[in-house]
């Protein structure tokens, strides 16, 4: 898949994409392709907190790692500097740079 770009594609496009790859760096394409199917990354848009939640019922402490390497991939498709947080998950991550990339931050 191609890299979104901030200006065209808008927030979701991006976060869809962001976690697209933070699974399959996790996981792995074939393996991706089957979450997404049971879990599909437009719910992420729509309500983080409840696609966070299921992605933990689903890896269990694995979640943590693709919650991370989600976050990792949005925050540098957006352009912005990635912190690692210890008691962040992935709505945490996804709030702030909703934030800062509607201020036009990096």
């Amino acid at each position: 898949m191609s890299r979104p770009d901030a200006r065209s594609g808008g927030f979701n496009s991006i976060l869809r994409q962001s976690i697209h790859e933070g699974i399959v760096s996790v996981v792995g394409r074939d393996t991706a392709k089957s979450v997404e199917f049971y879990l599909d990354s437009s719910i992420a848009a729509k309500d983080i907190v409840t696609y966070t939640k299921a992605l933990e019922r689903i890896f269990d402490v694995g979640s943590k790692r693709i919650e991370e390497n989600c976050a990792r991939a949005l925050y540098s498709n957006l352009g912005l500097n990635f912190e690692l947080k210890e008691l962040y998950k992935l709505s945490d991550y996804v709030n702030e740079a909703k934030k800062r990339f509607l201020l036009g931050e990096k």
